[in-house]
């Protein structure tokens, strides 16, 4: 599988939220890249793109990093009956790159994989997971995974 590029990017100075902290992602003294997924509720447009909304703390000089979305589903005759042995997979949806300026925000567009869009088809709605690896210019990484619902337009 290869990593897709984002077809658009839309860059947005980032506000906290009333009640959060304005240093972003500082965890004591030092600075980590905490990338924040705006949103869980996703819905993939009539072409098979999901747009997310990703920040970077204000305390970074950039992050940059990728996003990946996998959904554990059910396969197989099988996955149709109450059987405790069935067949259960780890999918890919969709997955891209990012490169955010500190105190930012982006929205990133990804195109959900040919069998996530048959999927998603015959389903209308899954749950899954979004993964965001991000990285700073010090080398410093941080992993956020957070559970999404990824719906059909």
């Amino acid at each position: 599988i290869s990593i897709a590029t984002p077809a658009a990017v839309t860059e947005h100075p980032m506000t906290p939220a009333p009640g959060e902290p304005s240093t972003g992602g500082q965890h004591g003294s030092t600075p980590v890249p905490d990338v924040i997924l705006k949103g869980t509720k996703l819905r993939a447009g009539p072409l098979g793109t999901v747009a997310l909304g990703l920040s970077c703390p204000a305390g970074e000089s950039s992050c940059t990093g990728t996003v990946t979305v996998r959904a554990t589903v059910a396969l197989g005759a099988r996955a149709k009956t109450k059987e405790k042995g069935r067949h259960v997979s780890l999918i890919t949806l969709a997955l891209g790159r990012f490169a955010i300026s500190g105190g930012r925000a982006k929205t990133v567009v990804l195109r959900l994989t040919s069998r996530a869009r048959a999927l998603l088809a015959h389903t209308g709605m899954l749950r899954a997971y979004a993964t965001i690896v991000a990285h700073d210019q010090a080398g410093a990484t941080h992993v956020t995974r957070v559970a999404v619902t990824l719906r059909a337009h």
